[in-house]
């Protein structure tokens, strides 16, 4: 009797092998999140205020990030919150350090239930400041959350990059 085995390639196995490899790779690093930052909350909080445009923007405390937000100061490691000096201004910003990443999407649906918010208040009469809140920045990286709505994200954005 004959047999009839039919044998593969070494090639094509190598080929298979490489595949299975790229695919493991791909999916131990693509699901790796930014490690937390070392930077300090009040280091971060001196690396932005140069470049946060303070002619518009008032210091807010922990009743107004409640109101406005829905979180408890007390339950962050650090909070910075400016709001707008003027009652037609969209302008804002706010940094959260978090103590635990858990926290992030609690934080993260507050920025967005503000924005929410806040596009709903301007609509229909506020184009320039409708315009601001669409292209607000939002960085959610490791244990620190940012919004910025103004016309100063690029600066920020880079000083919060270099000091995270």
């Amino acid at each position: 009797m004959s047999s009839n085995k039919r044998s593969i390639p070494h090639f094509a196995m190598f080929g298979e092998i490489l595949v299975i490899a790229f695919i493991i790779i791909y999916l131990l690093f693509s699901g790796r999140k930014a490690a937390d930052s070392t930077t300090s909350f009040d280091d971060m909080k001196k690396a932005l205020e140069p470049v946060i445009n303070n002619e518009q923007l008032d210091d807010a405390g922990a009743q107004t990030l409640k109101r406005l937000y829905g979180l408890n100061e007390s339950d962050y490691e650090g909070v910075l919150l400016k709001v707008p000096s003027s009652a037609m201004g969209a302008e804002e910003l706010l940094l959260v350090k978090l103590k635990d990443r858990e926290q992030m999407d609690t934080v993260y649906e507050a920025i967005m239930g503000r924005l929410e918010s806040q596009l709903n208040s301007f609509e229909g009469y506020g184009a320039e400041q409708t315009e601001m809140l669409n292209s607000a920045l939002i960085i959610t990286k490791g244990n620190y959350a940012l919004l910025s709505v103004g016309d100063d994200n690029e600066l920020i954005k880079e000083a919060f990059d270099n000091n995270y």
